[in-house]
């Protein structure tokens, strides 16, 4: 089997060169993404359950039932997405994000055992038509309150719009029954600069453009955006309008 995966893994780079090297093949880039994207395809093919991606602990659904789930957008079945794992990128790979554990969750193709990917080896994923990315912080932005983890990036620009959404249990007893349900939260940061802020209010964002700040308030005003009734637009908007009068 190593031979196999050897000669694949050959393959996969042969293949690479043989495009950017052919005189033939004058500047293709469609030609050379198929072409890798098709090799890439083979070789994990060939390797099956032994590819990297498959070396995570084994994960089980939660013992009990819930009107809502724990994973995003209170998902209850895979969905197909993408995952770049130990620097490699995998497409079509059938997905839960699982908000309460922070954990991301495949199946085998046997299409029964599932498990979880191993969150320091996942540098980034797309889900559900949002990117999620892994980040670690460092001592000052932790004071920030950012913790490691997994955060839908909203806005990448100049400035980023990352936003840690969770999952919380609450339990209730209602007519003498006992309930446990998933309870969703979300928290708003702000990279500028390298660093990270937590930007859960308008004045929050603002406080980081003194020079700015008149002139960002004004324009969100004119496009009628209330942050208290939509937070996610109206940090996107304000960063969006920053970075184009910093151009």
């Amino acid at each position: 089997m190593l031979k196999k995966i050897t000669q694949l893994f050959l393959i996969v780079q042969l293949s690479g060169s043989l495009v950017a090297y052919g005189q033939s093949v004058p500047n293709d880039t469609s030609l050379i993404n198929k072409t890798y994207q098709q090799a890439v395809l083979n070789f994990n093919k060939g390797i099956g359950q032994q590819s990297r991606l498959y070396n995570g602990p084994a994960y089980d659904f939660y013992p009990f039932n819930s009107e809502t789930s724990a994973y995003f957008n209170d998902l209850r079945t895979f969905d197909r997405g993408t995952v770049v794992y130990d620097g490699f990128r995998f497409t079509n790979i059938p997905l839960l994000y699982d908000l309460y554990k922070d954990l991301v969750i495949t199946i085998l193709p046997d299409s029964v055992s599932k498990y979880s990917l191993i969150s320091e080896r996942v540098t980034d994923f797309y889900h559900l038509d949002h990117h999620f990315v892994r980040v670690v912080p460092d001592s000052l932005s932790a004071k920030n309150g950012l913790s490691s983890g997994f955060y839908d990036l909203t806005y990448d620009g100049r400035l980023k719009i990352l936003v840690k959404r969770y999952k919380t249990i609450s339990e209730t007893i209602d007519s003498r029954e006992y309930r446990k349900f998933f309870v969703p939260g979300v928290t708003y940061f702000l990279e500028k600069d390298n660093a990270y802020y937590r930007v859960n209010s308008e004045s929050a964002f603002l406080s980081l453009f003194p020079a700015r700040k008149k002139e960002l308030q004004r324009y969100l005003k004119s496009k009628n955006i209330k942050f208290r009734k939509t937070p996610e637009l109206a940090l996107q908007t304000l960063a969006n309008y920053y970075d184009n009068l910093s151009n």
